[in-house]
């Protein structure tokens, strides 16, 4: 199994890099096993702990997201937006993420 680690920062001056985070690769041959939820919201009810468990387990190799990627991000001075984010980015920085648009 192949695991990378990475920083990412922003293009602004003077931006700060994230903390360091690490993924592993899916598989070169075999099963890969995904988690999937759509449509769930960015409120502390959503299920993110639940698939971020299951990815570092080793139950799920990848996160299968089906619909409503983001919540009007600019709306209410870009908060909404930042909720969203940081309420999925501790599960999706370590875990395969596949978005999937609907309809």
């Amino acid at each position: 199994m192949q695991v990378y680690h990475y920083k990412v920062r922003s293009g602004l001056p003077g931006a700060g890099w994230s903390p360091l985070f690490s993924f592993r690769a899916p598989y070169s041959s075999g099963e890969t096993r995904l988690g999937s939820y759509g449509d769930m919201g960015h409120s502390h009810y959503n299920n993110m702990g639940n698939l971020g468990a299951d990815c570092s387990n080793g139950e799920i190799d990848a996160i299968l997201h089906m619909g409503d990627h983001a919540y009007d991000m600019g709306n209410a001075g870009d908060r909404r937006g930042d909720a969203y984010m940081n309420s999925y980015s501790q599960t999706l920085s370590g875990c395969p993420w596949i978005p999937v648009k609907s309809g």
